[in-house]
């Protein structure tokens, strides 16, 4: 595809383009074009308006006037004969962020363009980032320390490889679609922002330390039952009824997300005990029965460390039940897991 046609492809994308912040923020974004020209347009992400917003903006700006994105411009033109890691990455798309501010942009207003980025071109696993602007080598630097990006690889070795690209390109670094995933550069604390965390009781929020460290422990269950396994320690299970993943789905418009189930919660306790007796369900979980039933299950399943209780729901919407459980002190497992 030509650069132009990409260019009025792309602005297609963004100009229809809606994000949206997990919860407890659920503030809503768009792309607002800036400017066009025969190679592609430039946009900047700003603010939806009131009528459309979530629950509360954040509580810095993850947006700003002065800071702008390109559209995505095609790789280069590398063999694919050459998989060398510098090959890869000039195979990779680029864009530019640009900002006419005296001080770089935040980590966490980067972290708010690549989120647009991944969400807009989710297939792409890396992808050639030019920062310009005041400072731009500090907020290179920003980004590969948080682990968003890695410096672009030098082109050792490589067959493919001009003269003229053998030297190492300081200018751009690659965006890494894994690592934002799972959580690098989170503007919300230490947790990768998809999990919110429930830290009303705590007296310094717990988003503030670092995730729990591994620590080993054995965990021995007999003789009523086959386990004797060394693991790690596992986190406190989250607090009955709190929210334990969040993340907007663009293509649906609506927010996914976890619950973690709470028996003595009657809507809670009745939805399960609707799905379970649902022929349907019942088919594949065999747990069809009273409520008194239903109750005593859930409560043993709350007791046991090693299992979590889930509910699923699309915005307000349960439509989902996962037990999620660790499988190396789970005693139901075949005989084949001694």
């Amino acid at each position: 595809m030509a650069a132009t046609d990409q260019g009025i492809a792309q602005g297609t994308v963004w100009e229809k383009f809606s994000i949206s912040l997990p919860h407890p923020y659920l503030t809503r974004y768009h792309a607002q074009p800036i400017s066009k020209d025969g190679t592609g347009s430039t946009y900047r992400i700003s603010l939806a308006s009131p009528e459309e917003q979530g629950h509360n903006e954040p509580p810095f700006l993850l947006h700003g006037s002065d800071l702008s994105f390109s559209s995505l411009a095609q790789g280069h033109d590398i063999t694919i004969a050459d998989n060398t890691a510098w090959a890869r990455a000039r195979r990779s798309p680029s864009t530019t962020f640009a900002w006419t501010s005296v001080a770089p942009p935040t980590i966490a207003q980067l972290w708010l363009l690549v989120y647009s980025y991944f969400t807009v071109h989710y297939s792409e696993e890396t992808i050639r980032l030019d920062l310009v602007g005041t400072q731009a080598a500090l907020a290179r630097d920003e980004l590969i320390a948080v682990g968003l990006a890695i410096p672009h690889p030098a082109a050792i070795d490589s067959p493919g490889a001009k003269e003229t690209w053998t030297v190492f390109l300081e200018n751009e670094i690659l965006l890494l679609r894994s690592s934002f995933w799972q959580g690098a550069g989170s503007p919300f604390g230490t947790r990768p922002v998809w999990l919110p965390v429930n830290d009303n009781s705590s007296r310094q929020p717990l988003h503030t330390f670092p995730l729990l460290p591994a620590t080993q422990t054995i965990t021995t269950k007999f003789p009523s039952a086959r386990v004797h396994t060394l693991h790690p320690i596992r986190p406190a299970k989250p607090t009955p009824g709190s929210l334990i993943y969040s993340r907007y789905i663009p293509h649906l418009g609506e927010h996914f997300s976890m619950v973690a189930l709470d028996y003595k919660d009657p809507e809670h306790l009745n939805l399960f005990h609707i799905w379970q007796n649902d022929p349907r369900v019942a088919a594949g979980w065999n747990e069809s029965g009273t409520i008194e039933h239903h109750t005593k299950y859930l409560k043993d399943l709350h007791e046991d460390p090693h299992v979590l209780t889930i509910l699923a729901k699309f915005d307000d919407t349960p439509f989902a039940y996962f037990e999620v459980y660790w499988g190396k002190v789970n005693s139901h497992l075949p005989a084949m897991y001694p």
